[in-house]
């Protein structure tokens, strides 16, 4: 719930709300069909950025492999690069990292009935999503404060809405997912499309083997940080570069679907 009002902030006489939205004459039911038909807008949206994930996700263990780095060889027992990859997201606490960072794929509405409208917050670090929320003919923007600021009444409005919040309640609202990122219904054709390119992949591979070197060396002196900071010099910069090309040798110029679903031997 938090997450969801994090844009709404209320000290005393000062209101901001971001992505603040009402909607007219419209009963729950009408607004939970609104809200139906809409999923069916996003989902798709969400299930694309899920395969690109997967997609690199496979490609990277794929290629370690053929590399013979041994981030995923010796955890590969027989599996897939895509079942393994598709195994990740069963993980909880994998899931709770994508969710916090790398993924955007999140988008709610908190929900508000007051008086003869519907107030409302649409929540989405995407914001194509939320202009597309925001562009139907029955949403109508109400941030606050905006250029009709002035206007008394949407003050009031949003200042009803937080005597009611108490940092983690909010009585009579609710909060409504507009995306479920569903792993299960995805398919290794579904994720070929969205392959990384082959100079992706190698520069991704050639980091890790270059990492896996610095942790190997036991008798560097160096910070990871200060290792970094070398790969950035003229003479790390040159390793960098032989270390890639090593690496574009064994990698192969494109995935297939057969590629990522070829069992991997952990020998």
């Amino acid at each position: 719930m938090t997450q969801n009002i994090q844009k709404i902030k209320n000290t005393m006489n000062n209101i901001i709300v971001e992505n603040g939205f009402y909607i007219e004459n419209c009963t729950l039911n009408e607004l939970h069909q609104k809200i139906m038909d809409f999923r069916h807008v996003v989902q798709p949206l969400c299930q694309e950025k899920l395969c690109k994930l997967m997609a690199e996700i496979s490609a990277s263990i794929c290629d370690h492999y053929d590399a013979g780095i041994d981030t995923y060889c010796s955890k590969s027992d027989g599996l897939s690069a895509f079942d393994m990859g598709k195994s990740m997201f069963f993980d909880d606490k994998t899931m709770a990292l994508l969710n916090d960072s790398v993924v955007e794929w999140k988008m709610s509405l908190l929900i508000y009935p007051i008086k003869t409208k519907i107030l409302g917050v649409v929540h989405s670090s995407r914001g194509d999503w939320v202009t597309k929320w925001m562009d139907q003919d029955f949403v109508h923007p109400y941030s606050y404060p905006d250029k009709e600021s002035s206007k008394e009444q949407k003050r009031l409005d949003w200042y009803s809405l937080f005597k009611h919040f108490d940092g983690n309640s909010l009585l009579n609202g609710f909060v409504v997912e507009l995306t479920d990122p569903r792993v299960e219904d995805i398919y290794a054709k579904d994720i070929v499309p969205y392959m990384p390119s082959f100079e992706d992949r190698a520069n991704s591979v050639a980091e890790s083997d270059i990492i896996s070197c610095f942790g190997k060396d036991q008798q560097n002196p160096q910070s990871f940080e200060e290792f970094l900071a070398w790969t950035q010099s003229e003479e790390g910069k040159k390793e960098v570069e032989k270390v890639k090309e090593g690496v574009r040798d064994k990698l192969k110029p494109e995935l297939t679907i057969e590629d990522i679903t070829r069992k991997l031997n952990n020998e």
